[in-house]
């Protein structure tokens, strides 16, 4: 009897986590593996789905770029050979993969090995809606245009393992690109778009109407924000809510909660922690009336199309570090200004 194909989701977040659990119940896959990296877990979200859990040899390679790494063969030997195996293991009769993105190396060798017969990106928050080129890295024409370059790309075998199409074209086919807001399926054109409906979860979701949510963002693995810039931005930001109930809601992924529960009290701020495994996205659907603040989460566009008041206070944050202008003007798509309002801290009145 032959083994059935392996359906692979990688899941880092909650919103990939959401997406992942919407198109397994769409599609009504009774066998599918989650693995799940950047070390995120929820308890909140209950099912029996096969999980996996990256160890953080494996998720070393989240932080290489796709075209791969100086020496990569031999300096990352441990964890090539453990995801190799795992997808060996799993995917023995072949596998087709769900993934937020293929731009670092980890999603590209799941993409570029043999027994990938077809992969599909999933809505992962706001960069899902900007260029998708930032999502599907093209081959490099410096190493694909001459049988000379075709060679030099080989020479360079122990940077990239064979596993980055910056090198070599990708052999899995590209299915499909599954979104939550059907509005911005323009920005994937070309490409197969689905449009996903919130899954249907067996949880008992909290009720913040008429509350005010501070969203934290990734600020543990972030390129736009100085760590040393953190705490006084955040207290520039927490201080308006001085003796104001402020529920704040932290990034799965961020670990020094302390520090941030620190300038919560220096700024006399009456906080109140939501889980980090709670999804947002699901309680916006439910609650009615939420303020929702923050910088660049995507939490704030989710909030704003189900008609929450929210106020991003990356105009304020800009002064402090370049690299919040850079994020602002090159990263950002355009629906996050048409939908969340941009105020610096003196325009805006927390006490509405």
């Amino acid at each position: 009897m032959m083994k059935d194909i392996t359906q692979i989701f990688y899941i880092h977040s909650n919103i990939t986590y959401l997406a992942a659990l919407s198109i397994i119940q769409e599609k009504k896959f009774n066998e599918p593996l989650l693995l799940f990296g950047r070390a995120y877990r929820n308890d909140f979200l209950q099912n029996d789905y096969q999980k996996i859990y990256l160890d953080k040899t494996i998720d070393s390679l989240n932080s290489i770029p796709s075209y791969g790494r100086r020496w990569l063969v031999i300096k990352y030997a441990g964890p090539l050979n453990q995801i190799k195996t795992l997808l060996s293991k799993y995917g023995s009769a072949g596998y087709v993969c769900y993934l937020p993105h293929i731009k670092n190396y980890l999603m590209q060798y799941i993409v570029m090995n043999k027994r990938c017969k077809s992969f599909s990106i999933m809505d992962e928050g706001l960069l899902s809606y900007t260029n998708p080129k930032i999502f599907l890295k093209q081959n490099h024409k410096r190493y694909q245009q001459t049988y000379l370059s075709k060679i030099r790309s080989l020479l360079k075998y122990v940077n990239h393992a064979n596993a980055s199409s910056a090198y070599f074209p990708i052999k899995a086919r590209l299915d499909r690109i599954y979104l939550f807001y059907e509005d911005l399926k323009r920005v994937w054109e070309g490409v197969n778009v689905s449009i996903m409906k919130w899954p249907i979860i067996d949880a008992n979701l909290p009720d913040f109407s008429n509350k005010r949510i501070y969203i934290l963002d990734n600020l543990d693995n972030n390129t736009f924000l100085d760590p040393e810039n953190i705490p006084k931005i955040l207290h520039g930001i927490f201080k308006q809510f001085k003796n104001c109930e402020l529920y704040v809601k932290c990034h799965p992924a961020n670990r020094n909660i302390e520090e941030i529960i620190r300038i919560l009290k220096s700024a006399e701020v009456n906080y109140k922690v939501i889980n980090p495994n709670v999804p947002l996205e699901l309680v916006f659907m439910q609650s009615k009336n939420i303020k929702v603040y923050g910088l660049f989460s995507s939490l704030l566009f989710y909030a704003s199309i189900f008609g929450h008041d929210s106020i991003s206070y990356a105009k304020y944050a800009e002064p402090y570090d370049p690299m919040i202008k850079n994020m602002m003007g090159n990263y950002m798509p355009r629906i996050f200004f048409e939908k969340v309002k941009i105020v610096d801290i003196l325009s805006s009145n927390m006490r509405e």
